[in-house]
């Protein structure tokens, strides 16, 4: 395993790195740590495997923590994008604290890294940090991790999730305990790195057997987007707690759309709502699947309308089937 240059990795350790703004990170490849070659892995029940271990000087609460992404602008591919923590008190012990999602860094002198999660106050002197996948590369590494101390915030968040369900974005969580519970923010990010609020409530969730579960519908509907989500969790006593990171998206839908009038009799309009400009194949099918009509279309960003004439088709059913950015949408029509 290689040598970790930087260990600004606990909130009361002296950083061995000056930097005019500490919470940015260089691009220099120098400030990094990468293993190219897996090693056996400390922790008994794991193989061989991409891994760096810390070794505190004694036990800590280990709350939230923060990571520089590989920063080189030639080398992010190599940078971790699932990233599992495992602690220990004793060395010999291990428990895993979680698998994490680290979005690609900016390759920029201005990024500023990202807080991933909280480890929830779990009292550790070891910790493990094992590099399960890059973003495309043939090596695994990062560039820094921070672990922030700080004793558990008296709130359970027993899940987190999100993903697109009947075309929309459905982001879910739920609370076992909430013994001192203010309020949750739901923050949305395109890339994981900046973070906007986009709903707050002060409500724990609908209560069955013990659990609290929560849903939060995202109706800005960023088709073909990827879509971060993390929750912040606050406390009476001004404690902060972070959720892990989930990312989805939502393909191009049936929904997205509409054909009009139904049954048509010579023209039809049909109305397209895209999030980007780009162009459309539409290839039309009796209802035996056979070939009628194959057009191209120029969409542009935002609602489109197209006018079909179909006055010489044969009363029946047709399917029109619309090819776009690698989407595949088919819709129905009559012609009467």
């Amino acid at each position: 395993m290689k040598q970790i240059y930087i260990l600004t990795f606990l909130l009361i350790t002296i950083s061995l790195n000056a930097q005019l703004y500490p919470d940015r990170h260089t691009t220099s490849p120098s400030d990094s740590w990468k293993s190219c070659v897996e090693a056996l892995n400390p922790n008994g029940s794991s193989d061989m495997s991409h891994w760096v271990k810390f070794d505190f000087d004694e036990i800590y609460d280990l709350a939230e923590f923060k990571i520089w992404n590989l920063n080189d602008p030639a080398t992010l591919t190599d940078g971790v994008s699932l990233l599992r923590i495992d602690y220990s008190i004793d060395n010999i012990n291990w428990t895993e604290a979680g698998t994490y999602e680290i979005p690609i860094s900016a390759g920029s002198s201005f990024y500023e890294g990202i807080i991933v999660g909280s480890l929830n106050g779990v009292q550790a002197k070891h910790v493990i940090l094992t590099a399960e996948e890059n973003h495309g590369g043939t090596c695994y590494g990062f560039s820094e991790i921070r672990f922030y101390l700080g004793l558990v915030v008296p709130i359970e968040l027993l899940s987190f999730e999100a993903d697109c369900s009947d075309d929309r974005m459905k982001v879910k969580w739920s609370f076992g305990e909430v013994s001192d519970f203010q309020s949750a923010e739901l923050e949305w990010s395109i890339d994981g790195s900046e973070w906007e609020t986009i709903y707050t409530t002060q409500e724990t969730g609908k209560e069955n057997n013990g659990v609290l579960s929560n849903e939060y519908i995202d109706i800005r509907n960023r088709i073909n987007e990827k879509n971060f989500y993390r929750l912040k969790i606050n406390d009476n006593n001004g404690q902060i707690e972070y959720s892990n990171v989930v990312n989805s998206s939502c393909d191009l839908s049936i929904q997205d759309i509409t054909i009009y009038p139904q049954p048509v009799s010579d023209q039809m309009t049909i109305n397209m709502d895209l999030m980007e400009s780009s162009e459309i194949n539409s290839t039309t099918y009796n209802i035996l699947g056979q070939e009628i009509e194959r057009k191209v279309l120029q969409g542009a960003e935002g609602m489109n309308q197209f006018i079909f004439n179909v006055n010489e088709y044969v009363t029946g059913q047709y399917v029109i089937r619309f090819e776009i950015n690698g989407n595949y949408i088919e819709k129905k029509f009559i012609k009467k």
